[in-house]
Parts: structure tokens; sequence; C-alpha cells
């Protein structure tokens, strides 16, 4: 018969585990947790890398979609090229002179052949005018990081409404206007052979009136023919975000209301932006040459055909681990035509997106 329990000889023949054992547990068990940790670490920072570059990817496309669409429809009009417009608005021409369909300010110190370091992380907007070639229009002042260039756009959005006179020829009916009431939009009327660019006294979008008295000069525009439509001015640029730093942004001129909206901050992440026009100088429709807006000169707008856009992206935060010391060429590769910028030396990916557009409604 077996004893209930082990003979005394037996147990005393039993050991716990030794300090030594307990110690090579612990050292490996911290090895297999330093392993995980470094895997975990790996993995975190291999994520980050791809975050910011899926980001940065889609901030560049987007901002680019965004810019090359109104500068696409720069000059629109709803009829031709030449269509003979009169501007009545009485505003300021920076508002509303669609004979400049596109304009630029070059960003001193950016000129082609030239080198810009960018001094802060996020560096504040300007309010000095001659910060930009030639001088920045006071719509934008304040609004603007220095050292980056910007881009006007100006066209109609469609002239879509047919208009019906009362007798004292001062109240049209716009069927289906989508303006709003009490508001003071910047329109244009057009026959196709010419048309007045004004901004009403009233406008009833119940009735579907606008009011205005002088909007009929140049006289003689065929009512059968007139339709009309809102006027659109919009300016790129490159601001500051609400979180300190650099962003695509806009400002334009409300379609419905005729209000400037002020500033619109559109993509974060977006650090420079440096344009190019190209010019028609013989008029055979083919761009002659690119130059920096500084160079087009006053009075010659009309015979830009082209923009070649460059913008310098970037990861809103700091995701690699190696320092970034690159500096990158805009709008050409060329040494006698490129802006090379010199960013800060900081831990964020950066990209340079760049693409030639033309101009449909300047081509013949």
């Amino acid at each position: 018969m077996k004893p209930a329990f082990p003979s005394t000889a037996h147990s005393a023949r039993q050991r716990g585990v030794t300090l030594i054992e307990i110690m090579l547990a612990l050292v490996l068990g911290l090895l297999v947790v330093a392993g995980l940790l470094q895997l975990f670490l790996g993995s975190k920072v291999s994520y980050n890398l791809q975050e910011g570059l899926g980001r940065l990817q889609e901030d560049g496309r987007l901002a680019m979609e965004l810019i090359a669409a109104d500068i696409r429809m720069a000059g629109q009009n709803g009829c031709r090229r030449d269509l003979d417009l009169t501007d009545n608005s009485g505003l300021n021409a920076f508002l509303s002179d669609l004979s400049v369909p596109i304009q630029g300010f070059d960003a001193a110190g950016t000129g082609l052949g030239s080198s810009y370091s960018i001094t802060a992380t996020d560096p504040a907007a300007s309010s000095t005018a001659a910060d930009w070639l030639p001088n920045l229009d006071a719509n934008l002042l304040g609004d603007v990081i220095p050292g980056t260039d910007v881009v006007v756009t100006r066209y109609v959005d469609a002239l879509a409404f047919p208009l019906t006179a009362d007798s004292s020829n001062t109240v049209f009916t716009a069927l289906g206007h989508t303006f709003v009431a009490g508001t003071s939009p910047i329109l244009v009327a057009a026959d196709c052979q010419q048309g007045s660019i004004f901004q009403p006294t009233a406008v009833d979008d119940a009735a579907g009136t606008i009011t205005h008295a002088a909007w009929m000069s140049p006289e003689g525009l065929n009512e059968e023919q007139t339709r009309i439509g809102a006027l659109r001015t919009v300016a790129y640029f490159i601001c500051q975000s609400a979180s300190g730093s650099p962003a695509l942004c806009r400002s334009r001129v409300l379609p419905n209301t005729g209000v400037w909206s002020g500033t619109e901050e559109l993509v974060e992440g977006i650090e420079n932006m440096q344009l190019l026009y190209g010019r028609d100088t013989s008029g055979d429709g083919a761009v002659d040459d690119f130059v920096a807006a500084n160079t087009v000169g006053t009075g010659n707008w009309g015979q830009v055909v082209s923009v070649r856009l460059s913008l310098l992206v970037r990861t809103v935060d700091e995701v690699t681990r190696d320092t970034d010391t690159q500096t990158y060429d805009l709008v050409s590769r060329l040494a006698a035509q490129r802006v090379r910028v010199d960013p800060v030396d900081d831990n964020r990916m950066r990209k340079v997106f760049s693409t030639t557009l033309s101009l449909r409604n300047r081509l013949p």
C-alpha cells in the first residue's frame, strides 16, 4: 500500500527555482519585450511615413486641380475672345476688369535663376506691397506669405439667363437667376457682340428681376440675344493656416452676392508656389516665351496663353528620422529658368508638383 503523502526523504530532494534561473528568465523576458517594442516602433515609423506620403500626394493633387480649374477658365465670357465689354461697375479694376483675364504677382527675390531661402517653419503673411512685383493689390495685403507668387483669374461664370426689359429699360427680368436679394453681384450682360459689366442697384430673387439704371451702356445690345451671368475674380496664394502652417488659400468675389470673400483656407501643407507665364507675342497662338509676372508688363496680360505652375508641398507633421536638407527646383530644371527654394531643415517629407496649363479661352 502506497503512503498517502510523499516520504520525508523524497520531499527533501525537491528544490525551488534558483536565483540564477530567475535572473536568466528575467533577461530573456526583457529581450522578448525589447524585440516586440522595436517591432512596434518600426511599424509606427513605417505607418507614419506611408500616411505622410499618402497625404502629401493627395494634398498636392487637390491643390493643383483647384488652381488649374480656374486658370483654364481665365477669360471665359460665354461668347468670343475679343468681346467688346464696357465696365460700368464703378468698382476697383482688380475686382472687375475682365480685359485682364489673368494677372500675376511675382514674389520679390524669386526671379528666374534665383535661390530663395525659407527662414521660418511657419512664416507669417506680409502687409508690404513691395514684397511682390508688381506691388500686391490692397485686397490681398496681410494675407499672403512673402516669397510665394500670387495668381488672379477673371471670367464669367455662365451667360445663362435671358433678359426682358420693362418700358423704362432699367428693370430687367432674368428668369431662373440665382443672385441673392438685397446684394449687389458683379454681373455681365452681353449679346456676343458687345456687353456691359455692372453692379445692379437691386435684386429681387422672388420676382426674378434685376434693377440697374446704366447697364445698357454701350447702347445697342440686342435684347433677344442678351444673356446675363456673374463675373468671377479668384486669387490663389499661400497663406498661414489656422494651425500656423502654410496652406493654399484663395480670395474671390462671391458670384451670387458680389462680396469679396476674404481668405479661404483650402489645402494645408502647401509651402511655396511659383508661376511662369507663356506669352504669345507674335499673335500666332503659340507660346513664344515663359516669363515671370513682373516681365509680362501692365497692359500685356492679354498675350498670356499658357501658365507653368509649381507647388512645393510638405507633410503637416515631421514624419521622417532623417533631416531634410535638400533644395527644390520649381517651374524648371534649367539653371536660368528655375526658382530654387531652400526650406527650413526639419523632418518633414516634401515633393514638387508641376504642370503647364493652357488658357482655353485665350487660344485662337
